[in-house]
């Protein structure tokens, strides 16, 4: 999809740097929290500590209406919710990385790379980002 707008792949992970701001339905990671796998319902990349306080705002699906469900959020970035900057990718590398989609960044050699670089300097950060 970022190939067709003429977009490479540091493009995409540095536009991904949005996800420093902003917030989700907890519907979006309940996945992670309580049905990652039968053997291990929560995603082994999640920073322990931090799947643990998100599962203190997500209640399980099964204990809530669905339509409270759907109405709960929480925030991308649990550091600078409100401030877009190059928290998103420490967060990454902290496995604290909100949806699974934002966490694989920090796992593929060519995406890591650049998570790596964008969390070293919210200047690099910034200048790439208004580029892209």
């Amino acid at each position: 999809m970022f190939a067709k707008r003429g977009l490479t792949t540091e493009d995409m992970v540095v536009l991904s740097g949005v996800h420093s701001i902003g917030e989700t339905q907890c519907t979006q990671i309940e996945d992670r929290l309580y049905k990652y796998s039968k053997a291990q319902p929560r995603d082994p990349s999640l920073d322990p500590t931090y799947a643990d306080e998100l599962a203190g705002k997500c209640l399980a699906p099964d204990t809530l209406p669905a339509e409270q469900a759907l109405f709960t959020m929480v925030d991308f970035d649990p550091t600078t919710p409100l401030d877009l900057n190059n928290q998103y990718y420490v967060n990454l590398m902290r496995g604290r990385g909100l949806l699974q989609s934002d966490q694989v960044l920090i796992t593929d050699p060519q995406t890591g790379a650049i998570v790596y670089r964008m969390a070293a300097s919210s200047e690099t950060w910034s200048k790439n980002f208004f580029k892209a």
